[in-house]
């Protein structure tokens, strides 16, 4: 992990080592538009923690050029929610943040991919080439020009995350030999859970089917390990036509810092 993440990474412990708490960014990159939103994750049994956090973020996490810092909450935390209030964030309802859920218990996978003629699924376990998968990831989310992907260094730090595995790393290369499509699932062992993040397709490889295929492997991939869901942070169509059901709803707090 690059020495820009440690400094923004609040983290808790308990007297044995255990990890209490966390707050941390959603986007690394200062120049991002989206820079300002942060996470807190802590341990039920730890809720005087919350001031803390808090303060963690407010001191390390504002985005400087919009003097501004965001939360999506769900609106059950009541805990947090009344204290981001007494700190001044205040609620915009209309932007939402919605999971979904897809349930590998009482929900059918397909057996095996259907694929186009000439496509194959491998992951990057079988080929680790770092500068097609920026390129996809980076042309998946509509981003033509080349500085805009990620680059190599990056997705190396990526690979070192502790919960990463090349083999749930998914893609679908082309006849000429693109990756043409990805989705990337982390696995939650001890929760039995996994999490699909990212999912693309390159503009001129869409409407083919590859991003389900590529999802649907992964999806088999955790339910041998035991996985019973998986979870997206997304309600798009495209989610919902392969069996995704939105599952739990959050609304965004923020703070203008004057």
């Amino acid at each position: 992990m690059n020495q820009f993440l440690y400094q923004k990474t609040g983290l808790w412990e308990t007297e044995d080592g255990e990890i209490a708490g966390v707050t941390h960014l959603e986007h690394p990159d200062p120049t991002h538009p989206g820079y300002g939103e942060f996470f807190i994750e802590r341990h039920p049994e730890y809720l005087n923690l919350l001031p803390e956090m808090v303060d963690f973020a407010e001191a390390e996490l504002i985005d400087p050029n919009k003097n501004h810092l965001f939360i999506y909450v769900d609106p059950k935390n009541e805990p947090l929610l009344k204290l981001l209030s007494s700190r001044g964030f205040e609620p915009d309802t209309a932007s939402q943040g919605i999971e979904s859920e897809f349930d590998l218990i009482n929900t059918n996978l397909p057996d095996e991919p259907h694929l186009p003629e000439g496509f194959q699924l491998q992951s990057m376990a079988d080929e680790n080439d770092l500068a097609q998968r920026c390129k996809a990831f980076g042309r998946g989310f509509n981003h033509p020009d080349p500085l805009e992907w990620p680059s190599l260094k990056s997705y190396e730090i990526l690979q070192q995350a502790p919960d990463y595995r090349k083999e749930q790393d998914i893609v679908i290369k082309s006849p000429n030999g693109e990756y043409a499509a990805f989705s990337l699932i982390w696995h939650d062992a001890p929760n039995h859970l996994a999490t699909l993040e990212p999912v693309g397709t390159q503009p001129e490889f869409r409407r083919m089917g590859l991003a389900r295929e590529a999802v649907y492997e992964g999806m088999r991939r955790m339910s041998r390990k035991g996985v019973t869901r998986v979870v997206v942070s997304s309600d798009q169509a495209f989610y919902k036509a392969i069996g995704f059901v939105p599952c739990k709803f959050s609304y965004k707090m923020e703070k203008i810092i004057s």
